[in-house]
């Protein structure tokens, strides 16, 4: 399993090095000059070039790249010309309102997907399972900022269950943070909930009828045992990987749901960033979502390790 481990993260850190080499350059691909949106309308020809030459913009791309990369490597990640503070400090401040949207959101898809899924894989064609996948259909169809105007309109302005924007942080209260991330980590997690359900129930069923369940079956094995050690563990490859794939979906309905919200939230500084073509914190803002991405898919890879012995000693 080591050196299986191993070989996963040798082939992730070269990935991390493109994406960096990727993400840098796809920002000069941007219409427009940071330099004239910075130095702002009736700039002069001189004043503007004076900006370029302030943010390094005048450098060849080698060099603003080595410079750019050589800061990321210690930490430095430069200075946002909008807010014109560290890039760092930026992230910092709004970092956890994404991460507790994403986490408590794939919390509810992984926990409430599953549980779903096994039930309607079970019996499929009963009540249940017709029931689910008609819920299944509507929540992968509907799009993710009408499901969140939906739950406001319903649970915040109707039922007065929660507030419908606003963010308490968890250093600040542990209760008012979960009071105020519940209900958009429960409209951002619909459609995975959706997407996991379906995948597990599609697993369920065509494992349910193997000659190794029926036998332990018939040597008395209690359900619970079958459902978690037979069922539930030779799902449990496919089931993992739908749930990996949630993360990114994840992240990007955060934005949506950031904004829907008003929570002062990562999101939100990565859209302002690109209205603002400010290079800094979208390239780090672009890496940082990548590299999560990546490190989320080794995750995933030394998962299947664990389950399945077979694909470790491949």
């Amino acid at each position: 399993m080591l050196r299986y481990t191993i070989d996963k993260l040798l082939t992730a850190f070269p990935l991390l090095v493109l994406v960096a080499l990727g993400t840098f350059g796809l920002v000069f691909l941007m219409p427009g000059d940071a330099a004239v949106t910075i130095a702002g309308e009736g700039a002069s020809a001189a004043q503007i070039q004076t900006v370029r030459q302030d943010l390094g913009l005048d450098q060849p791309v080698l060099v603003q790249f080595w410079d750019w990369f050589q800061g990321v490597l210690v930490g430095d990640f430069g200075t946002s010309y909008s807010y014109n503070a560290s890039v760092s400090y930026l992230i910092t401040q709004r970092i956890e309102v994404t991460v507790s949207l994403v986490v408590v959101g794939l919390l509810f898809a992984s926990v409430a997907g599953t549980v779903i899924g096994l039930f309607a894989g079970l019996n499929p064609g009963g009540p249940f399972d017709r029931v689910t996948t008609l819920l299944v259909t509507l929540g992968l169809a509907a799009p993710t900022y009408w499901i969140a105007i939906v739950f406001i309109i319903v649970f915040s302005l109707q039922l007065g269950w929660f507030d419908a924007t606003g963010y308490v942080s968890i250093t600040e209260s542990p209760g008012g943070w979960l009071h105020s991330i519940l209900l958009p980590a429960a409209a951002v997690s619909v459609t995975s909930i959706a997407d996991v359900s379906r995948q597990v129930r599609a697993t369920a069923s065509g494992v349910k009828d193997l000659d190794f369940v029926r036998t332990g079956r018939a040597l008395g094995i209690p359900r619970s045992g079958i459902l978690v050690r037979h069922i539930g563990r030779n799902s449990g490859v496919a089931t993992i990987t739908i749930i990996g794939l949630q993360v990114e979906r994840l992240i990007g309905a955060a934005v949506v749901i950031e904004m829907l919200f008003a929570m002062p939230g990562f999101g939100t500084l990565l859209v302002n960033a690109v209205l603002n073509q400010d290079l800094p914190v979208i390239q780090i803002s672009v890496l940082l979502i990548a590299s999560v991405v990546i490190l989320t898919n080794l995750a995933v890879d030394i998962s299947y390790g664990l389950i399945n012995p077979k694909i470790r000693t491949g």
